[in-house]
């Protein structure tokens, strides 16, 4: 990983996990998504387990609900070592859009 993204601890800063938590979480909610419609974040909670350290980290993430205008997902990152380091969920709002 970046030492960019490390925090005076040495350990990946909260912001970049809240940030790959909220782009793994968009990327489900993307998928089922027509061409004409778009979504953002309105909510996004994190629970932070145990610092972010290793080699890479990765993110999991699925649908929890969708209606007909909010979609709620979840998403756990692990480290190399398949360790549990947060776990984070969110909301988007979806829209129509004339493009």
């Amino acid at each position: 990983m970046f030492p960019d993204l490390f925090n005076f601890s040495g350990s990946v800063h909260g912001g970049v996990l809240a940030s790959l938590i909220d782009i793994s979480i968009g990327s489900a909610v993307r998928s089922p998504l027509y061409e004409n419609q778009r979504f953002s974040t309105v909510e996004l909670k994190i629970n932070y387990i145990k610092p972010a350290n290793g080699s890479f980290l990765l993110a999991k993430s699925s649908l929890l609900n969708r209606g007909a205008t909010l979609v709620v997902g979840t998403s756990e990152i692990s480290n190399d070592q398949n360790q549990l380091v947060a776990i984070g969920t969110a909301t988007f709002f979806i829209k129509e859009s004339a493009y």
